[in-house]
C-alpha cells in the first residue's frame, strides 16, 4: 500500500514472529560497504502450470541474502513471457531444501492469489545462489481467492547471485513496544536502493528484537511516504526530518510513534546501499 506522506519521513514496519532464535540481543552491523558485485543477478527460471505460471518466467529482480527469523533466503520476482502489468506475478522465496512460491493478480475487490509449496532446492548459498528442481502442492489459506490463476506443478530454476552485496547499517532502535524493549541494532540486514519521480527510496530490512519476540524491522525512507506492514500490522511513523537521504543511502535520527497507540521508538544511524536486485 502506498501511503502519501511528506517528504523525508521514516517509517518502521514490523513483522514480528515468535519462537525463533536465542534471547540475546542481536550483534551491530557496521561493516563497510564490500565490494561491488561481479555483475546482475541472473535466474533461469521454467515451470508447468496453468494460466499464467507455465513456461518461462522472465525474472526482473534477484534478491539475495535476504534476513528473515528462520534464516537468509533468496527471492526472485517475475512474470511468464506473454503476461502484461495486468497479468500473474510471481514471487519465489528460496531456504535450503524448500521453495515458497506465490502467485498473485489484480488488487483491492478482485485481488486473487495462490500459494504453492516445494521442497528440490539444492545447492543452496544465500549470498551466492541455488538450483531448484521441485514439484508442488498447493497451502489452503483462508480467504485467499484463487481467481482465474492456474495451478502449480512443477519448476525448475538456476539462481546466480553475481556478488551482490547487501550494504551495511549501523541503524539501532530504542523505545519500547507493546511486545517490549527495543532490542537496538539490526543483524543480519539488507540494504536496497531504487529511485523514480519522487526521488531516492531506501529500503532497509533487518532482524531485532522486541522483549524476547524476534522481529524483522523494515526501515523505509522515501521522496513520497512509503509504508510496508507486516502481519501483525504494527505500524511506526516519524516525522518531516526523520531521515536525510542522498544517492548511496541514508541518514536516520528521530522518533516514530506507532499508529493507534502510544508507544514510541527512537531510530539513529546510517545505512548504506548494496549492490541492485535487477537483472537486467
Amino acid at each position: 500500500m502506498i501511503v502519501a506522506t511528506p517528504a523525508r519521513i521514516a517509517t518502521v514496519a514490523l513483522l514480528l514472529l515468535s519462537g525463533c532464535g536465542s534471547s540475546a540481543a542481536p550483534a551491530a552491523s557496521a561493516s563497510p560497504q564490500p565490494a561491488a558485485p561481479s555483475g546482475p543477478p541472473t535466474a533461469q527460471v521454467t515451470a508447468v502450470g496453468g494460466a499464467g505460471l507455465g513456461g518461462t518466467i522472465k525474472i526482473l529482480e534477484v534478491d539475495c541474502a535476504e534476513p528473515r527469523p528462520e534464516g537468509q533466503v533468496i527471492v526472485l520476482g517475475g512474470q511468464t513471457e506473454g503476461q502484461g502489468p495486468d497479468g500473474v506475478f510471481l514471487n519465489f522465496t528460496l531456504l535450503s531444501g524448500s521453495v515458497t512460491v506465490q502467485a498473485t493478480q489484480g488488487s483491492g475487490q478482485v485481488y486473487s492469489q495462490r500459494l504453492f509449496q516445494g521442497t528440490g532446492v539444492t545447492g543452496f548459498d544465500a549470498a551466492r545462489g541455488a538450483q531448484v528442481d521441485s514439484t508442488f502442492t498447493e497451502t489452503a489459506v483462508a480467504g485467499l481467492l484463487p481467481g482465474s490463476i492456474g495451478g502449480l506443478t512443477s519448476l525448475k530454476a538456476t539462481v546466480d547471485c553475481a556478488g551482490q552485496q547487501p550494504g551495511s547499517s549501523t541503524v539501532t532502535i530504542t523505545g519500547d513496544t507493546p511486545e517490549g524493549a527495543a532490542g537496538g541494532s539490526l543483524s543480519p540486514v539488507h540494504v536496497q536502493c531504487t529511485s523514480d519521480k519522487d526521488g531516492n527510496q531506501i529500503l532497509v530490512r533487518g532482524l531485532t528484537k522486541f522483549g524476547s519476540t524476534p522481529a524483522l524491522v523494515i526501515l523505509t525512507t522515501h521522496g513520497a511516504g512509503v509504508a510496508t506492514i507486516g502481519a501483525n500490522r504494527r505500524f511506526y511513523q516519524g516525522a518531516d526530518g526523520s531521515a536525510k537521504v542522498t544517492a548511496t543511502g541514508a541518514h536516520f535520527d528521530g522518533d516514530l510513534a506507532l499508529q493507534s497507540g502510544t508507544a514510541k521508538l527512537h531510530v539513529s544511524g546510517d545505512a548504506t546501499c548494496g549492490s541492485s536486485t535487477k537483472t537486467a
